[in-house]
């Protein structure tokens, strides 16, 4: 039996927040209360930047302490605004990424400021025309540079780029990425929309992601590894990490269960509504139901061997032929026998 649970890590997007959504449901807002009130630690966890993630979690009644782990995991702060960790991705290497992403999509770069120039670009209508409803959400914070290596100066490092365009353009871009010589100074995450045919590619500092903040995070609240008990949304590498991944009680079914699925290629997308649904009652439900009994009795290994024999044989069909001849003969034979003391009889009389 698992010991009760020191720390919750909750996503946002897809879990607290249904799809194209920007509202948290009462409902959620009174579980995440109550499991603080229960003396439980509650994380939010979303690949959004703090000053995008913390109005929407304003109104929930959350402590200000509350951790917050944004940016795919580069900072680490409260609600309240404090800091209490962050990464940053070179300067020197966001620059060489420019060069090679810039051919396959928009790229932007975050930095971990208030205000206009929080995210940097260099085509605004390029971007807009991909991906439009973030542009018109962040118009506030973006900030326009061209050519963008000249927003990336030494000493002023941002603490994560994105690439974002098309399917296919950003599974080249990966690649293309992998292929440079920029690829083992930085992190990469591949998230695709089928629906939209948008995708994204984060680009993140050396070992960081959601799984390497958690765990800093633990290590610093002294939670044992074992102990954390992350949602099954966040994303696998640090529900893998804690070895307790769990679905969220008071979740929709189409928001609590795995929403992702890896592909042949390594990367991750959203799952249909139909999977979410089979995902949900497989895994939600698979060790409350009985077992249901098996219908038929299984054969002893003998007479399976010898049924598993019969089968494979080449000569199976030649023996159903001889057996449906030899019925044959034995009806023609039966009937005879029935008929001819009543013909006998008939001729006597």
């Amino acid at each position: 039996m698992h010991p009760p649970p020191r720390l919750i890590a909750i996503d946002v997007d897809g879990t607290l927040l249904p799809t194209n959504s920007q509202t948290i449901s009462e409902r959620n807002a009174r579980a995440l209360r109550a499991a603080q009130q229960s003396g439980i630690t509650v994380v939010i966890a979303t690949g959004r930047r703090p000053a995008y993630t913390v109005p929407l979690l304003a109104n929930l009644g959350l402590r200000a302490d509350t951790p917050l782990i944004a940016s795919n995991g580069a900072v680490l702060s409260t609600l309240g605004g404090g800091v209490i960790d962050r990464c940053h991705l070179p300067a020197r290497v966001a620059r060489g990424l420019c060069g090679v992403l810039r051919p396959f999509g928009s790229v932007v770069f975050t930095f971990d400021r208030p205000g206009r120039g929080e995210l940097v670009l260099e085509d605004l209508e390029a971007a807009h025309g991909r991906i439009a409803m973030w542009v018109e959400t962040n118009r506030n914070a973006i900030e326009v540079v061209k050519p963008l290596e000249l927003a990336l100066v030494d000493g002023d490092d941002p603490v994560q780029g994105m690439a974002a365009g098309k399917i296919n353009e950003m599974r080249e871009a990966e690649k293309a990425l992998k292929a440079s010589e920029w690829s083992a100074e930085c992190e990469s995450v591949r998230t695709e929309y089928p629906a939209r045919d948008i995708s994204i590619l984060d680009l993140l500092p050396t070992g960081v992601s959601k799984g390497w903040a958690l765990e800093r995070l633990a290590a610093r609240l002294g939670v044992d590894r074992k102990r954390p008990w992350p949602s099954a949304t966040t994303g696998t590498t640090w529900v893998c990490w804690s070895g307790q991944g769990r679905e969220s009680s008071w979740l929709t079914p189409q928001r609590s269960c795995a929403r992702w699925q890896k592909l042949a290629d390594g990367s991750w997308r959203r799952r249909t509504m139909k999977t979410v649904w089979h995902s949900f009652l497989k895994q939600r439900w698979r060790n409350w139901l009985p077992q249901k009994p098996a219908r038929r009795r299984q054969k002893p290994d003998w007479l399976q061997h010898k049924y598993d024999q019969q089968i494979q044989s080449p000569k199976s069909g030649a023996r159903r032929e001889s057996f449906a001849w030899r019925m044959f003969f034995a009806l023609v034979l039966t009937a005879a026998l029935v008929c001819l003391p009543s013909q006998s009889r008939a001729a006597s009389s």
